[in-house]
């Protein structure tokens, strides 16, 4: 299930899921990379950065699963995905598991803190932008801009109680899954089209090869990649945004 996978069953669209999970796991077309990497030196290496980045995110995923599905198949459960899985799944096998309480309280406090870290750095996104655009107080834009997404993500831990019956029209789906499709099928690939688009034909890609360059000891950008970010990489996010959309309203 997890080692031997069946190619026989990996279809373009397949392909376009996983696209989709990487933009949403490597936080792409959120302005997270475009923000950190103003704070970078010159000598800083960002091509290196950049494969450490994606091997380590994808090392942390692939241990993920091999501490999660075995517990779960090993109990007779279905894997699933998503939040059925973290809020559903995984505390019925903790039940059943010797040390379950310990084991799943400790659970939920690493992700309570991964979400919060997690959103940490989403907030110096606009933390940073009203700092440096608008000349506001650090406390006071990290405070302004906290108390929006506490709002804004209230609904969001609010759907599997008292908003429990709540649902998107045309999604037919509660409310954690319609943000959930708002980002993964609209904002995040919308965000990093524009981001394709600017860096291919506006700023210039032989300058966005350049910049990278600038630190590289190793590992070096080329003129593949002139190519890549000015029409592949555009066509893959549209087909990524098509993809959500025929999913949700298609079929």
């Amino acid at each position: 299930y997890y080692l031997h996978p069946d190619f026989s069953e990996v279809s373009g669209q397949t392909v376009l899921a996983a696209l989709s999970q990487a933009f949403f796991s490597l936080s792409l077309g959120m302005g997270v990379f475009i923000t950190y990497g103003s704070y970078l030196k010159d000598h800083d290496e960002i091509p290196s950065s950049t494969a450490w980045i994606a091997g380590l995110d994808t090392m942390v995923a692939l241990m993920a699963g091999f501490a999660i599905f075995p517990a779960v198949f090993a109990l007779g459960f279905q894997p699933g995905a998503g939040p059925g899985l973290v809020f559903i799944t995984l505390p019925a096998v903790f039940a059943q598991m010797p040390l379950g309480l310990f084991f799943g309280v400790l659970f939920f406090v690493l992700l309570a803190i991964a979400a919060l870290t997690s959103a940490i750095s989403l907030l110096e996104v606009v933390t940073a932008w009203l700092i440096d655009e608008n000349g506001w107080p650090r406390k006071k834009a990290a405070a302004l801009m906290g108390l929006i997404m506490f709002i804004v993500g209230l609904p969001a831990a609010l759907g599997y109680s008292v908003l429990s019956g709540v649902s998107f029209p045309g999604l037919g789906t509660d409310i954690l899954d319609t943000y959930d499709w708002f980002a993964n099928s609209v904002f995040l690939p919308v965000g990093g089209l524009f981001a394709a688009i600017f860096t291919g034909y506006v700023w210039g890609a032989q300058k966005g090869i350049d910049e990278a360059n600038k630190g590289a000891t190793g590992f070096h950008v080329g003129k593949l990649w002139r190519f890549l970010i000015r029409y592949v990489v555009p066509l893959v996010i549209i087909g990524i945004m098509m993809m959500g959309i025929y999913d949700s309203f298609g079929k």
